[in-house]
């Protein structure tokens, strides 16, 4: 019941999904702060998702990727008209016009000092082709072919203006209400920025496209400035949603840069709309990431961030789900037989770990650089799972079953294992030095089939528990009424075999000794092999941290030391080891002075006595000493306390050590 609750609780605690709840917020946290750093303004949190998965990016030509700067380069005038008649047409739209292309031609009239002819009526802004107004009552056009075909004014010098346009330039028709007056061309300046920003979305894999009211042959003369390969002209202003719509109805994922007025509708219809922070309020507005410096550089940091972040945050639910799917089972046991299983402290401190490992594998964005690979947050975060794996595989082995101190068994059952443990005989192991182990096979003939070992016996044990005493039972049979909670078969005389108490099978699994029953040990203290064949249920005795072996196979173990058991009126017999020089233990070398057995205090002779920590504290509470250098008496013998001791939490702490020739 005990070891039940103890699972449970273990699985409880390690499965809070506390790691869960802050796989998402931690990461966006982060992400908020760094979009900002790089002067990137999100109003949503859909953004992020959206922008990751872009794979078609439209720019408007205008204030986005030139920098909506036009200057007056050519006025070309036709059916006789000269640019002295022309550019005063031009100066009288100051007083109405506020299009960037109608405030060229005022400016470069003011340039040239000109005044307007006269008070500008009617004036009519058509959208996506032009203007018309009216001075004297004479009307006049400015715009594009498209205005004057819709007036029915035939278009003059076709083969100039295409010349014109062919060098990026913008080309307004000037004309009155029967004839064409001449042209204007304006030039714009392609932002430093644009070309490179462009060159590096293409690398990204991003299709790049421009859209813009200019003919073809001005769109694509600036298209190939800024290595933009797709191009859509002459798009009116109304259309430039569909044209968004269009590439989406390809199942294209589209994000629209822009910041007019007219780009509104286009950034609303986008997947994602990108506004400039230098353009129209309205296009901010409709916008859900809004570029604060105008570089478009900033767009592929806005995508390459949200990559980012979308990967931190997938990362952050491996982290919160992989360490409870990975550590459900053994908190409840199921590998329990492989020495596996998570206390409720070690469960509580795993939990919290994986909470510690989102948190920080979130502040790794922290470190995103947009002109720099990340290379911390690339590798962090398969170093974050090893190290917490190497933890937590740990937590497992320290475990090692459950805590079973608590754990009560019959009287009855007590005393049987008492009797056993004492009726039997037993040998035990300290370390491994030469003397611990008996040359009496040396010269001895076996049988080429025999289970023992043709060689003198050899011990290797892991350094971590080389000093670990290891207690040997003798016997072909277990304790009746201890059960046994993983077999494969009964014991026999059929070779060396053995059961192993349910502390030291736990031990031995964690030092990777074995992995079930069945399994066989080679080079056993002597012997070639020796099987195991059950492992006890915990009685928290001392009965946990011992080896019973089968008759045959004790006989022939290489080891000569042994314990006397005494019985007690306690629940555990007390443990007596008689040491000469040459069989202190490893631990207890810096401990035992083997030159001074004895004690002489005024004139009279006590043998001394090491005592292990359990049995001091024992003693101690009993008031039968209470320091060092104390006199106790031991069946009728008078002992002197040479030693108080540091648990080692090994048998060392149930034992008493006395000189040999005390004896």
């Amino acid at each position: 019941m005990t070891a039940s609750l103890l699972y449970f609780s273990a699985v409880i605690v390690i499965a809070c999904p506390c790691a869960l709840w802050l796989a998402t917020p931690t990461a966006l946290m982060v992400w908020t702060g760094k979009w900002a750093e790089n002067w990137i303004l999100i109003k949503w949190w859909e953004p992020l998702e959206k922008l990751c998965k872009v794979n078609t990016i439209i720019f408007d030509k205008t204030w986005t990727i030139t920098e909506w700067k036009p200057v007056v380069t050519d006025i070309v005038g036709v059916n006789g008209y000269d640019e002295d008649e022309i550019l005063p047409l031009g100066v009288a739209l100051e007083a109405k016009s506020e299009h960037p292309l109608a405030e060229a031609i005022v400016n470069y009239g003011k340039a040239q000092k000109l005044t307007k002819l006269g008070t500008v009526n009617k004036f009519q802004a058509v959208p996506g082709k032009g203007v018309q107004w009216e001075i004297g009552g004479k009307k006049y056009y400015l715009g594009t072919k498209a205005l004057l075909a819709d007036k029915n004014i035939t278009i003059e010098n076709l083969k100039e203006m295409e010349q014109l346009e062919s060098e990026w330039k913008t080309v307004m028709l000037l004309a009155n209400d029967t004839e064409m007056l001449g042209m204007v061309a304006v030039a714009d300046t392609v932002k430093a920025s644009s070309a490179g920003a462009i060159a590096r979305l293409k690398k990204a894999w991003l299709i790049i496209y421009m859209i813009t009211g200019d003919n073809e042959r001005t769109a694509h003369a600036i298209a190939r400035q800024v290595w933009i390969d797709h191009v859509m002209a002459q798009v009116l202003p109304q259309h430039k949603a569909s044209k968004v719509k269009e590439l989406q109805d390809q199942w294209y994922i589209v994000a629209m840069v822009g910041d007019g007025i007219n780009d509104s509708p286009a950034l609303t219809q986008a997947d994602i709309g990108i506004a400039m922070g230098s353009g129209a309020d309205v296009a901010m507005e409709s916008g859900g990431v809004v570029i604060m410096k105008n570089d478009l550089n900033d767009v592929l940091h806005a995508i390459q961030l949200s990559k980012e972040t979308m990967g931190k945050i997938k990362q952050n639910m491996f982290f919160a789900l992989f360490y409870n799917t990975l550590w459900i089972p053994i908190a409840a046991g199921v590998l329990a037989s492989w020495g596996l299983t998570l206390k409720p402290e070690f469960a509580g401190l795993a939990m919290a770990m994986s909470s510690v490992s989102v948190v920080l594998n979130s502040l790794l964005l922290k470190f995103f650089h947009p002109r720099k690979k990340n290379w911390i947050s690339l590798f962090a975060p398969v170093i974050m799972t090893i190290v917490f794996l190497t933890f937590f595989w740990n937590f497992a082995k320290l475990g090692g079953g459950q805590d079973v101190s608590s754990l009560r068994i019959p009287a009855e059952l007590k005393t049987e294992i008492n009797n056993f443990l004492i009726d039997n005989p037993n040998k035990i192991w300290f370390t491994a030095i030469e003397n611990a182990v008996s040359n009496a096979r040396d010269n001895v003939a076996i049988p080429w089939d025999d289970y023992r070992v043709l060689r003198k016996p050899k011990i290797t044990l892991k350094a971590n528990i080389s000093w670990i005493p290891k207690l040997f039972i003798g016997n072909d049979n277990s304790v009746d009424g201890v059960k046994i909670i993983e077999w494969t078969g009964i014991m026999n005389s059929d070779g060396a075999q053995m059961l192993i108490g349910y502390k030291e099978a736990a031990m031995m699994r964690r030092e990777w000794l074995f992995k079930k029953p069945w399994d066989s040990l080679s080079n056993f203290f002597g012997l070639d092999k020796v099987k195991i064949v059950w492992i006890l249920a915990p009685t928290n005795t001392l009965l946990d941290d011992v080896h019973i072996m089968n008759n045959r196979g004790f006989a022939w173990l290489q080891i000569k030391e042994s314990l006397l058991l005494v019985e007690t009126a306690f629940d555990a017999p007390e443990l007596y080891y008689f040491y000469t020089q040459d069989t202190i233990p490893s631990k207890m070398k810096n401990v035992i002075n083997s030159k001074k057995p004895i004690y002489t205090i005024d004139d009279k002779s006590y043998a001394a006595i090491y005592l292990g920590y359990d049995v001091a504290q024992e003693m101690k509470n009993a008031k039968e000493f209470s320091k060092l250098f104390d006199i106790i008496e031991e069946d009728g013998t008078e002992f002197i306390i040479a030693w108080l001791p540091k648990k080692t939490f090994t048998l060392l702490d149930m034992m008493h050590f006395i000189p040999r020739k005390s004896n």
